[in-house]
């Protein structure tokens, strides 16, 4: 399933599709369909997370000519010779003109927190997550 974003700069609609489906490794293929030319093209997906690896790619969002997925990754750092796995959110976002990715690493709310839904605030990119205490965390992007 792709996802639809507008190109303001060309005035031009654009379907981002992921192979395989939900996967965000290095060397996969990006799938971008453009409503003006009536065409696909093949992009490779960039190594956003370096040393990170992706666990969870999850649902996505248009805002301010971006299309974001919320992800998770895991990161093994090394301390007193033991290997400990932290857990992170984090925002991948595409721009729609550039066809470029970036990512936006998120604060961590607490240690081990896995995930969060992300969501448009007051026309702001934000995610939302709860701890296990029931306190809703809110992050805002401006």
């Amino acid at each position: 399933m792709g996802r639809l974003g507008y190109d303001p700069l060309t005035n031009d609609f654009k379907v981002v599709v992921f192979t395989p489906r939900h996967s965000f490794k290095e060397g996969h293929q990006i799938g971008i369909y453009s409503l003006i030319n009536n065409s696909w093209k093949a992009i490779t997906k960039p190594n956003l997370l370096l040393l990170h690896h992706l666990w969870a790619l999850g649902m996505s969002i248009n805002v301010n000519n971006f299309i974001h997925w919320s992800i998770g990754y895991e990161n093994s750092n090394t301390t007193d010779d033991e290997d400990e796995l932290e857990l992170f959110t984090g925002i991948i976002a595409f721009d729609i003109s550039k066809e470029k990715f970036n990512l936006i690493k998120l604060p961590q709310f607490e240690r081990g927190n896995d995930g969060g839904d992300i969501a448009k605030i007051f026309g702001f990119l934000s995610m939302i997550y709860v701890d296990e205490d029931t306190v809703i965390h809110i992050w805002i992007m401006k």
